[in-house]
């Protein structure tokens, strides 16, 4: 049956009172630190193991006391015998006499009922103090905390086998993690904490730790890169060596980037003097995969220690947001709180999230939202001081048009009959199947695959529509950022070496997460069968409408006859877009309203009986093949303005009486463009 903390220090004290030999009263001790760590205890050990003739052992103990503790008496003592270990002197026999004789047991017994002592966990397994102070007051970190305690067995395990039994441990481990994680969430304090651990542990000689990057790593000269590992590895000896961004070293595409030469340094030095100090590398789990398969063969068996640390939860987020606004002396409001939510919604894209970085960052905004609100406000109570509210942390300005303002434009817009129907009927898809899901109704109710192909002339309201309809699919819950519209044709996409088409595909793609990539004259993407860098962009977007298909939509745009023929081509493609939308040239009619609302929006008055000529002139102009409808239309308004201020200004060299209305009224005379 397994005996508890009191048990086991009465049973201490009775065979210390005994005069016990040192070596059953060090194997006491140790069963009592399994439960809990005790200072008074923790001392008496490293003392226990001076008088049985360990030194080594007492002074990592008491190195462990100091760690554990930082400050306070044990810590002090501990600081204190430590010293006069270091120095090859003999412990004073008043240490003895106090500490290990019994003379102060019934005293320190009364202290030791007062005392709060950490009791197991259930059935789980226990969190060592080292680690549980290390993560006091952290939002999450519950698996890597397992994680963590994990190894912090198995190295304490190797410890008790070569203390106890003289086994020696595995000469072959190597105390080196890889940190896997995107940006906020904690990489960098993971690893600090890890540092402790291992210098806790004795595993280390030192807790220092060193954070580099790429930066402080690579230089531009040869040679120098292996000097600069060398010298950050020279200065870490005995400690912990983290290299934050460690991905950023290896250049797959790119053979002479010194960045390979810090990683060959870096992995001989590893190997030479494997137990002198450890390595900590952090970074996106996809990248970091990548270097460590593939940038040197030996590369990874050089981590044992894997650690995944995954986003944060909304519910963690909320919580770091009380905690930073509450460091700052404000509080949220309930409102703030869902105001909260949406942004955390609205960035939550991909990889790149910036966790509890972002929070910050919301945070310290929301601060100065509330000074600009306060000096507007004029008069304000004092409460109002120290509340953050929605309207701080999600200005309206920043949450755009609603869905009806944003729906009442697009049937507003001129012409465009048989989109505005393909539009609402998509819509209305995916407006039944919301409410389906909400109410739990089994059924094919799923929306499909959003991406488009907008087929039409030029000036014919594509980009336009395709720009609202981002917007409106962001209201409608399908986007999250309705504010993301990226615009881009085959120059921006299709690189001039090997390897650079894809890359700037995927940028492009990344930066278009959450909204819209609309993609102009996508036919020309690809020139001919002989354009291989077209076809490298066409199925790296293919690749990538596939890994991102529901975070994104992608329009391919252009003459009709073409994106039919690019598509037909393309298979991978057209399988992916099945939506089309057809943009008709612009009908006489249609022309004039364009034209007609060009002038409201300018100011300008035209007179009925000027309508005729303006229709006559549009319809002679839009014969012409490159007239571009909607863009020709406004051609012919710019040069109708230009030919009136013309009369007007030659008029006024005349010396003719004007009226006010007459520098911004069209005439017949204006449409002679």
């Amino acid at each position: 049956m397994e005996k508890d903390f009191e048990e086991l220090v009465k049973e201490y004290q009775r065979e210390k009172e005994a005069g016990a030999e040192a070596g059953r009263m060090t194997e006491l001790l140790r069963e009592i630190m399994e439960i809990s760590y005790d200072g008074r205890l923790m001392y008496e050990l490293a003392l226990w193991y001076w008088k049985d003739g360990y030194p080594a052992r007492a002074k990592r103990t008491c190195k462990q006391i100091r760690q554990f503790f930082r400050e306070g008496e044990w810590a002090d003592r501990a600081g204190e015998t430590l010293s006069l270990l270091d120095g090859d002197e003999d412990l004073p026999e008043i240490l003895e006499k106090t500490w290990l004789s019994g003379e102060t047991a019934a005293e320190d017994a009364e202290k030791e009922k007062e005392a709060p002592r950490p009791e197991k966990n259930g059935s789980g397994p226990q969190i060592p103090p080292v680690i549980e102070e290390a993560f006091r007051g952290m939002v999450g970190m519950e698996s890597v905390k397992k994680e963590l305690v994990s190894f912090y067995n198995i190295a304490r395990l190797e410890k008790l086998r070569e203390e106890q039994l003289g086994i020696s441990g595995n000469e072959s481990r190597s105390y080196n993690f890889v940190l896997y994680g995107n940006p906020g969430t904690g990489k960098t304090t993971v690893a600090r904490i890890i540092g402790k651990v291992l210098y806790a542990l004795g595993i280390r000689e030192k807790d220092a730790f060193m954070e580099v990057d790429r930066g402080k790593l690579v230089s531009e000269y040869v040679g120098q890169t292996a000097k600069n590992v060398q010298k950050a590895l020279a200065e870490i000896r005995g400690g912990t060596l983290f290299i934050d961004e460690a991905y950023s070293l290896y250049k797959k595409d790119d053979a002479k980037d010194f960045g390979q030469e810090a990683i060959d340094t870096l992995l001989k030095d590893m190997e030479d003097h494997r137990s002198e100090y450890s390595v900590i590398l952090a970074g996106y789990r996809g990248p970091m995969t990548e270097m460590l398969n593939h940038a040197n063969p030996g590369f990874r068996s050089r981590f044992t220690y894997h650690i995944v640390i995954p986003d944060y939860s909304d519910e963690e987020l909320l919580e770091i947001a009380r905690s930073v606004a509450g460091s700052h002396h404000y509080i949220i409001e309930e409102k703030g709180y869902e105001a909260l939510k949406k942004r955390i919604d609205r960035e939550r894209i991909d990889e790149t999230f910036g966790n509890a970085r972002f929070i910050r960052e919301v945070i310290n905004d929301a601060e100065k939202n509330l000074a600009d609100r306060l000096v507007k406000m004029g008069h304000f109570e004092q409460a109002d001081l120290t509340v953050l509210k929605a309207e701080d942390i999600f200005p309206e300005e920043d949450q755009g048009k609603d869905l009806k303002e944003l729906l009442a434009e697009l049937d507003g817009l001129t012409g465009l009959a048989e989109v505005k129907k393909s539009v609402s009927e998509m819509l209305d898809k995916i407006a039944v199947g919301k409410e389906a899901e909400r109410r739990g109704i089994q059924g094919d109710f799923g929306m499909g695959s959003l991406h488009m192909a907008f087929k039409g002339n030029a000036g014919t309201g594509k980009t336009t529509v395709a720009r609202l309809l981002g917007k409106i699919l962001a209201e409608m819950g399908v986007l999250k950022r309705g504010d993301v519209f990226i615009e881009t044709t085959r120059a921006d996409l299709v690189g001039q070496y090997q390897g650079h088409t894809a890359a700037k595909v995927k940028e492009t793609v990344r930066s278009a997460l959450g909204g819209v990539l609309f993609i102009d004259e996508a036919y020309a993407l690809v020139k001919d069968e002989s354009d291989s860098f077209g076809r490298e962009a066409v199925d790296t977007l293919v690749a990538e409408m596939e890994n991102h298909r529901d975070a994104l939509v992608v329009i391919l745009a252009g003459y009709t006859g073409d994106i039919d023929r690019f598509l037909a081509e393309n298979q991978g493609l057209r399988s992916r877009v099945t939506r089309d939308l057809f943009f008709a040239d612009y009908t006489a009619e249609e022309m004039t309203e364009i034209f007609c609302s060009l002038a409201k929006k300018g100011g300008i008055r035209i007179p009925e009986d000027v309508l005729p000529s303006i229709r006559r002139c549009l319809e002679e102009k839009a014969s012409a093949p490159d007239f571009g409808n909607g863009r020709g239309v406004r051609n012919v308004f710019e040069a109708a303005c230009r030919r009136k201020d013309s009369r007007i200004a030659a008029r006024m060299r005349e010396g003719a009486v004007l009226a006010d209305e007459d520098f911004v009224t069209f005439t017949e005379e204006d449409m002679l463009v």
